[in-house]
């Protein structure tokens, strides 16, 4: 079971890269017009507290991929290893 959680933590760092790098392009994609039309008409502190939302958005998605992750990955791994490698041994 080990070796099985190793290989997920692996798997997981690199889908974790792959949901960031695609996250933050669709964000950019989407929010173009925005970016667009509001963008020369707000200040420093504003283009600030949109980046911060966007953080904000990020983290919250991030956490919730990161929950669905492992426990669709450990109930896997529980199910193959204690149920599945039994069935195989009896």
């Amino acid at each position: 079971m080990k070796t099985s959680l190793k290989k997920a933590f692996a798997f997981y760092k690199y889908a974790a890269l792959l949901f960031t790098i695609i996250y933050w392009v669709y964000l950019f994609i989407d929010d173009w017009i925005f970016i667009e039309k509001y963008a020369a008409d707000m200040s420093t502190i504003q283009k600030l507290d949109h980046l911060t939302v966007w953080l904000i958005y990020f983290a919250v998605y991030f956490l919730g991929f990161t929950f669905y992750f492992w426990l669709i990955t450990l109930i896997s791994i529980f199910v193959y290893h204690k149920l599945i490698t039994r069935k195989k041994t009896i």
